[in-house]
């Protein structure tokens, strides 16, 4: 057995920064190396605990937490104790499960039943007390839950976020069972890791998990007094649209927020006379399905366009950011960072996401997009705004970006051994798009597919490979026909062969039993069948090329965000990672070795295919301006 600190804390409910994030503590569990347990509650018995576990951890023996970056989150802040400064010395059970399982979103509790075969009776008594005590338990006025759903009155699926206010005698039970799971769970998965091959992969994971955290830690720099003055402008602009769309469609009580009641008036008003179904048969008008040039009137289909994506932009980033900020003080807001699929949220593919608030998915431009969105110009609104303008560099500094160029694209060519391989290999700024038209006119004897016209279609039939998509998935971005997509799917896979054939060798690899391994070594066996809607079950095979290839590029994104942070030369804050964008904020006058200790960075993850990376550079997120040559930095200064 590995000899380990085992701590996990309980605290009172989980809010929004700065008051309530990270909670206060209301006792700490712990699992001491010679096998001892206990769960203090005063402050005092806390604090001594976790001094013996990080002095422990200077002499070389490990911490152990199920999703540590909030424990060590709320030892930082509470008692000034930072476990996270010594990442070799930390072990994450919420990691391991992610490589263990990247398919699965399995709480701890759940965790231990499937591995270890424990049940959780001790979890039902603080349950049961919750419930019977409801009524003397406080409400809170905060979203507490990663949803942002209010939890309103306590129930069984929601009691934990009470848990501060349960007896000892029962919580404390409660939490020396979670550090017993989480204890027992690193003990049986590190042996797997190590077998399995997957070592390397989870110490890529501990190395990035104190750069998010300190970046959850500094926050981002905000135009506060801008983003509160737009937030006014925009919220009028937002009554406006609605307003002008009730008296349009003469529907005076009409809910936006409902899309059934929305579809509905649509229809009767002759506005949409085809609508495509959701999953459950319902008439669709998420963005994605509902065009303008389905609309008999443009220019309700223009307002509407512009009140769905204000709305989005208000209350997914403008508001959350200002609310954030103005409770802070400071002019910072921070985002909670998942680096891997868990309870949280994350993703399959090990692409870090982020909520409450989110700073990814951002529109950096609204018109002349494939949706068809046109501004209402006739109304007089303001333009969309993009909201990346309102994240700033530093003082003095100056934010610094690269972008992989055609990562997924590389990625491919790295696995795929064949022709786009070689074509990568003698230029690595290869215009894949043009490449692949190329080969259809080759194939089909035309000369349109290299004209600029045919571009979206090709990129759409290249990332739809690389992503996994099938002739519906085409069929509904291109918005053709079915037939016509399956041409184009056929052109497509014998200008580039060696997607079809990579994706059936994976899907034969995982039919076999066996597993399929990322670039960074990490391991998908068979995915989980999927539920057809006529409640079949069909194989979901198609996806491993997916997981593959984002999952790749994410192991690499990750490897140059530790080349990146532990570089001699290293002089900036890292702000973001967005999917094969990264950015920092580092002081003028050194921006250009940072951006060329940036480029060393992101360059230096070897490829068969290699991996070149664009720069640019800004005093905002939102106006970046293209590096072409490192004197538009010097001059800076």
């Amino acid at each position: 057995m590995i000899p380990m600190w085992t701590l996990d804390f309980e605290t009172f409910p989980i809010g929004p920064r700065p008051e309530h994030y990270p909670p206060k503590p209301k006792g700490l569990a712990w699992k001491h190396p010679d096998g001892s347990t206990g769960y203090a509650t005063d402050w005092e018995g806390m604090e001594s605990v976790l001094y013996a576990a990080h002095e422990a951890q200077r002499h070389g023996c490990p911490v152990a937490f199920h999703n540590g970056k909030f424990d060590m989150h709320v030892a930082a802040k509470h008692f000034c104790v930072r476990f996270q400064d010594s990442p070799k010395l930390v072990h994450d059970t919420m990691l391991m499960a992610f490589l263990m399982d990247p398919y699965g979103r399995s709480g701890l509790k759940p965790l231990a039943a499937k591995w270890l075969g424990w049940i959780e009776e001790e979890k039902d008594l603080v349950v049961e007390w919750i419930l019977a005590n409801a009524d003397r338990l406080p409400r809170f006025e905060f979203v507490t839950n990663s949803k942002k759903e209010p939890y309103g009155n306590p129930t069984k699926k929601n009691a934990g976020a009470w848990i501060a206010y349960a007896p000892d005698e029962l919580v404390g039970p409660y939490a020396i069972g979670d550090v017993e799971r989480t204890w027992a769970l690193a003990q049986t998965w590190l042996p797997i890791l190590e077998r399995t091959g997957m070592m390397e992969a989870y110490e890529v994971e501990r190395a990035v998990l104190p750069i998010f955290m300190a970046n959850e830690e500094a926050g981002l720099r905000l135009d506060h007094d801008r983003l509160e003055q737009d937030i006014e402008v925009y919220e009028m602009a937002f009554k406006v649209a609605e307003d002008w769309l009730r008296w349009r469609l003469n529907a005076p009580g009409l809910n936006f927020d409902s899309d059934g009641d929305v579809a509905s008036i649509l229809a009767e008003r002759g506005i949409v006379t085809e609508f495509k179904k959701t999953k459950g048969g319902a008439n669709s008008v998420s963005k994605k399905n509902l065009y303008p040039d389905m609309f008999t009137d443009q220019q309700v289909a223009s307002v509407l366009g512009y009140r769905n994506r204000l709305k989005t932009c208000l209350t997914m980033f403008m508001k959350p950011w200002h609310a954030q900020s103005a409770a802070r003080g400071d002019n910072r807001f921070s985002t909670d960072w998942n680096q891997v699929q868990g309870e949280m949220g994350g993703t399959k593919t090990g692409r870090p996401s982020s909520h409450n608030p989110n700073v990814l998915n951002i529109s950096k431009k609204f018109e002349g997009g494939p949706d068809g969105y046109v501004h209402p110009e006739f109304l007089q609104l303001p333009r969309l705004p993009l909201v990346r303008k309102y994240v700033l560099a530093e003082e003095g500094h100056v934010i610094l970006k690269r972008d992989y160029a055609g990562q997924e694209l590389h990625v491919f060519g790295h696995f795929e051994h064949g022709d786009l391989a070689r074509q990568y290999q003698a230029n690595p700024r290869l215009d894949v798009h043009n490449y692949v038209g190329e080969n259809i006119n080759r194939i089909t004897g035309a000369t349109h597919w290299t004209n600029p016209e045919q571009r979206t279609p090709l990129k759409a039939m290249n990332f739809q490979g690389m992503y996994g998509g099938g002739i519906p998935a085409l069929s509904n971005e291109l918005r053709i026909p079915m037939a016509k997509a399956r041409e184009l799917k056929a052109f497509h896979d014998q200008a580039l062969p060696g997607r079809r054939v990579l994706s059936d060798t994976l899907a034969a690899i995982v039919r076999s039993g066996q597993a399929i391994r990322t670039y960074g070594g990490r391991l998908y066996s068979r995915p989980p069948f999927i539920k057809r809607d006529g409640g079949q079950l069909s194989p979901a095979d198609y996806r491993l090329i997916n997981y593959l290839i984002q999952g790749s590029s994410a192991d690499i994104t990750k490897r140059a965000m530790i080349a990146l942070t532990g570089h001699v030369d290293f002089n900036a804050f890292w702000m973001l990672q967005v999917y094969d964008e990264m950015n920092i904020s580092a002081p003028v006058e050194d921006a250009v070795r940072q951006m060329t200790v940036m480029q060393e960075a992101m360059e230096s993850i070897p490829l068969r295919t290699s991996l070149p990376t664009d720069g640019e550079f800004g005093f905002t997120w939102g106006d970046m301006q293209d590096l072409k040559e490192m004197s538009q930095l010097e001059n800076l200064s």
